[in-house]
């Protein structure tokens, strides 16, 4: 309609036949497409929008989450159809769009699946504790051994029962080897250190360590650390509660 009214101004105000006549045809052409591609938008391949006005559909009938899993699979549906026609047509921009729904119609389902299991469980009801603090002038060495004692990869960083920072075993894995046995945690420690209330969403602890790619966040209530939550703790929370 807008490109249409577009057209028709183009007529009234351009005097030159020749010129009129090319505007009218690109302002056509982008009117075609942008027409195709509200069409193509409305398929029901999620994550698209199409495919989100029938997860709502769904959602009326059924759990959100079981909508979203049926719309994720048609949406992968609808990604490997458009792959096979890329292939046929040798269409790049078609095999993309399909990797792309493919992707995106797992991701949505996986995460709304998380979302059900892990509703109503806070930090606080799985987190690991007592914790084992650290100095941060403990040598790299004993720290390691430490790791092998207790089977923990990450330990919190207190200065004076203050947290300061964490190391894990990535932090010391990014140390050769011959310069360990000179360094202390402070050296190698990772000092921004995030950390959540017991009382926060499992949720968004998972969230946090997908986002920033950490595998442990400290949980502190007014100061003291009550215990440490991992991504093996989460997961085995989703385990449990998918049997």
């Amino acid at each position: 309609l807008i490109s249409g009214a577009i057209v028709y101004a183009i007529q009234m105000l351009v005097h030159s036949t020749q010129v009129a006549g090319v505007l009218i045809y690109v302002f056509g052409y982008l009117a075609i497409l942008n027409v195709l591609l509200f069409g193509f938008n409305l398929l029901p391949a999620f994550p698209m929008d199409g495919g989100r006005v029938l997860r709502a559909y769904l959602a009326t009938k059924m759990p959100l989450y079981r909508a979203t899993a049926i719309a994720s699979s048609i949406g992968k549906g609808f990604a490997i159809i458009f792959g096979l026609v890329g292939l046929l047509l040798f269409s790049p921009i078609l095999i993309l769009i399909a990797f792309f729904i493919y992707i995106g119609a797992g991701q949505e389902s996986t995460v709304s699946r998380y979302n059900f299991l892990l509703k109503d469980v806070t930090i606080g009801q799985i987190m690991s504790g007592p914790v084992v603090e650290v100095s941060p002038r403990m040598p790299l060495t004993e720290i390691l051994s430490l790791m092998y004692q207790t089977k923990h990869l990450g330990f919190p960083v207190t200065d004076h029962n203050i947290l300061i920072g964490i190391i894990t075993l990535t932090d010391l894995a990014k140390t050769p080897v011959i310069d360990r046995d000179a360094m202390q945690v402070r050296d190698v420690m990772t000092r921004d250190v995030i950390v959540l209330s017991p009382h926060a969403p499992v949720m968004d602890a998972l969230q946090i360590m997908t986002r920033h790619d950490i595998g442990r966040i400290p949980v502190v209530e007014d100061g003291k650390i009550l215990g440490i939550v991992t991504k093996s703790d989460i997961f085995t929370v989703i385990e449990l509660r998918e049997v």
